[in-house]
């Protein structure tokens, strides 16, 4: 079977819907929460500096980070091959320090995923600010957001050694 370009990506996002348990009809279906699921994940990966999504192009939008390319990948997934979906993710592989730190990541919460892929990412553009001057951005993107869940998610990360 010829992979489309990018194996590498496409194998990773495989792997990212199977890992969740989702089926190609969850991503194509009207509720969002598989597609924010991988989007978040994929964050996750690129952030990990992960071979395949590395390379991906992310920009910060209402739900967090958000990837066109990498919804045109899911979409096709789940429109022209549903049926090789666990082939492809049989083929992605992670080291077993960056697979714990993905699976305890998909054990959260849609809030929690959307506050950490928002802290990572403006942590990654802006590496030296402090803690409190993070909050003030991540407040301004989610005004939802308060300190303490902030606070709560901003400690798991650094538990985790993201940053």
């Amino acid at each position: 079977m010829k992979l489309p370009p990018r194996k590498d990506l496409f194998n990773g996002v495989a792997w990212i819907i199977v890992e969740f348990g989702f089926t190609p009809k969850d991503i194509l279906s009207s509720r969002k929460y598989a597609r924010f699921a991988v989007q978040k994940i994929a964050y996750l990966l690129h952030y990990l500096k992960v071979d395949g999504f590395r390379d991906l192009t992310f920009n910060l939008y209402i739900n967090g980070p958000y990837s066109p390319e990498l919804a045109d990948i899911y979409f096709e997934l789940a429109r022209k091959y549903p049926d090789k979906i666990h082939y492809f993710a049989r083929h992605f592989r992670l080291e077993p320090k960056i697979y714990t730190i993905v699976k305890w990541f998909m054990r959260k919460r849609y809030w929690w995923m959307e506050i950490a892929t928002t802290i990572l990412m403006i942590h990654k553009r802006y590496p030296y600010i402090n803690v409190d001057t993070l909050y003030r951005l991540v407040k301004s993107a989610k005004p939802w957001v308060d300190r303490e869940a902030f606070d709560k998610v901003y400690r798991s990360l650094e538990r985790v050694r993201l940053f």
